[in-house]
């Protein structure tokens, strides 16, 4: 990802440092890393140590937000692949992971206008594409 792309202008949703496993899995394999931080659009992982270079593309992806807890599970895109970390985008997720993420950011915000906002971004992006 070039520089443009992490500039706060272009960027319209808060990313949240958390920290937690991470796995990733698509048609090539699967794989664990760590999370983080996350946001209403994406997460940023820690590159796997077994990663093919070959298996980008779509994904699932699953954030378990404790041990034995709830998870987030996402249908997702990577759309980055450095050599330390992976950015990914969620494309799609059912309504208990939906509800799971907002609570998580909503917490970490701590505000609800924000939140509200940024919904709203969200709703748009996606309205877009």
């Amino acid at each position: 990802m070039d520089q443009t792309s992490n500039s706060p202008e272009r960027r319209r949703f808060t990313r949240i440092p958390f920290s937690t496993r991470v796995i990733f899995s698509n048609s090539s394999g699967i794989w664990h890393g760590e999370l983080l931080d996350i946001s209403l659009h994406g997460l940023l992982m820690s590159r796997p140590d077994n990663w093919d270079e070959g298996a980008g593309g779509a994904c699932r992806i699953t954030v378990a937000l404790e041990r034995g807890g709830p998870e987030i599970n996402v249908e997702g895109r990577l759309v980055h692949a450095g050599e330390r970390f992976f950015g990914l985008r969620f494309e799609q997720m059912d309504l208990p992971s939906a509800t799971h993420l907002r609570r998580l950011i909503a917490l970490n915000l701590g505000d609800e206008r924000l939140l509200e906002r940024e919904l709203a971004e969200l709703i748009k992006a996606h309205g877009e594409t």
